[in-house]
């Protein structure tokens, strides 16, 4: 491989989510995801993709120098999105170039957004509270269960205890995306805050969630219902969601305003019954989740008549 020059880049979609810049640290990823789209982007067969992952050549040096000449441009407190097209620490080898790498962001002031199915522990020490440290839990029963696990990275288990200990040093995120199994996943989504056991503070696993589609290839899942769920789960159980734009496409275009409006009417027995205003309360913000920021408004005006309270909602949003 030639050496890499300027190895950051400036990616697509909200830097709030992706990063202000991308880095890909190695050239192909052992976890060998049947989903993955990194060698379609990339050109190559997905048989030589998922043979080897190996770091990128020269990826440190071209990275400091890079750096050093974007110094004018102001990269203190941007962040970097490791990795897009790879796994920042992929099974079963060195990733000792990832420390660096990180290592050399920190020198210039950048914080890190990191995505892994692998083991990214040992670097935590390297996060502070500016940088992100996430997992992908794609909801496959598989995942779960290591014996049956028909691809590489770490299990479900060992994803979720690994959180545990990040979230210590550094904020932390699961990407439900894409969705294999919905079921699993929001039994996941409801595990990422867990109650604890004398009845106290909730523990955090994670601090947001991002919940997408499978895109591109088929699925027996009802998109819109699993995304208002999933929705649902996360309002209920106070934790950060965002929801892709194409699984928002999904809930927006699915249902009506009124057919919401009944949808949540008959899901709770609405009727007189004011305690169960909250519940419906939830059920707008969730729905409202999917809609464009400048349909919200509109959209909880119209419930005003249901739920007083969600004027209040009006003001947030």
């Amino acid at each position: 491989m030639k050496p890499v020059k300027n190895p950051l880049y400036v990616p697509p979609g909200n830097p709030e989510e992706c990063g202000d810049y991308a880095l890909d640290i190695y050239a192909g990823c052992p976890h060998n995801c049947p989903y993955c789209y990194a060698p379609d982007v990339l050109r190559v067969s997905r048989e030589e993709f998922f043979s080897h992952a190996e770091p990128r050549t020269r990826i440190v040096e071209g990275l400091e120098k890079q750096l050093r000449e974007m110094r004018e441009e102001g990269v203190v407190g941007k962040t970097a999105y490791l990795c897009p097209s790879c796994d920042p620490y992929p099974q079963g080898c060195d990733t000792s170039v990832t420390r660096e790498v990180i290592q050399c962001l920190k020198r210039y002031g950048c914080h890190v957004r990191i995505l892994t199915k692998g083991d990214g522990v040992r670097d935590a020490d390297l996060l502070d509270m500016d940088d992100w440290y996430g997992v992908t839990l794609d909801g496959n029963r598989e995942q779960w269960d290591r014996e049956t696990m028909t691809y590489g990275g770490l299990s479900g288990e060992e994803l979720f205890e690994s959180l545990k200990l990040v979230h210590k040093r550094a904020n932390t995120w699961v990407s439900f995306e894409p969705v294999l199994d919905a079921q699993m996943a929001l039994r996941t989504l409801r595990a990422c805050v867990q109650p604890s056991p004398l009845g106290g503070r909730h523990s955090r696993v994670a601090d947001k969630v991002r919940i997408g589609k499978l895109d591109f290839r088929r699925s027996d899942i009802d998109w819109a219902k699993f995304g208002r769920a999933a929705a649902l789960v996360c309002d209920s159980i106070g934790l950060d969601f965002h929801v892709t734009d194409s699984l928002r496409a999904q809930m927006r275009d699915s249902m009506s305003r009124t057919e919401f409006t009944e949808f949540i009417h008959d899901k709770w027995n609405v009727g007189d019954n004011s305690a169960l205003g909250p519940q419906l309360l939830d059920g707008a913000v969730a729905y409202a989740g999917g809609l464009k920021p400048e349909d919200r408004v509109a959209f909880f005006k119209e419930m005003l008549p249901c739920v007083p309270e969600i004027l209040f909602e009006c003001v947030r949003y």
